[in-house]
């Protein structure tokens, strides 16, 4: 075991090698907005896990992390990491495909969400955000589909029925 590190904070003494410390210590910085010390977290828990579910959500939560840091790309690059330890990571998913999203990356988009919705076809927000992407793409068949979907799971899902009516509206004239 390594050295014995005091976060003085939170009187806690754990051990410095300790991966699932320094990933809740890094959980515990991000939902007090303090970044840079969440993230020094996140990536000592990356030394020392070998837990590769532990290991993705870290990465998982260090994209989110770079993203509220306005850092798309070290954000997707850590999504990526998340990926290649579990490619059925659903937050990891539906994260990078709505970066990709952002970014005007609209068939990664499609690809990531895509594979969320299958995942977790019970999410109404990701049938929602492929809807959306399908829709930029030009795809208003399938993006019909999507909305409708979301509408099923979440009847009270306003922004997917105000772009459905549209798209309705749009082949009526």
């Amino acid at each position: 075991m390594g050295a014995y590190r005091i976060p003085l904070e939170t009187g806690l003494l754990i051990p410095s090698d300790y991966a699932t410390a320094h990933y809740n210590l890094g959980l515990m910085f991000q939902k007090q907005n303090r970044l840079d010390e969440a993230a020094n977290e996140y990536k000592s828990a990356l030394v020392y896990t070998r837990d590769p579910v532990e290991a993705s959500n870290v990465f998982n939560n260090l994209a989110v992390l770079r993203e509220q840091q306005n850092e798309p790309a070290e954000a997707l690059r850590a999504y990526d990491a998340a990926l290649r330890i579990d490619p059925y990571d659903i937050p990891s998913r539906i994260g990078r495909g709505m970066l990709e999203y952002r970014r005007a990356s609209l068939d990664a988009a499609q690809v990531d969400l895509s594979w969320a919705v299958r995942l977790d076809p019970n999410n109404a927000m990701t049938c929602y955000w492929l809807g959306r992407v399908l829709e930029d793409k030009g795809n208003i068949a399938l993006a019909e589909s999507a909305y409708e979907t979301a509408l099923t799971l979440s009847p009270d899902l306003a922004d997917a029925k105000a772009h459905l009516d549209a798209l309705r509206r749009g082949h009526q004239q």
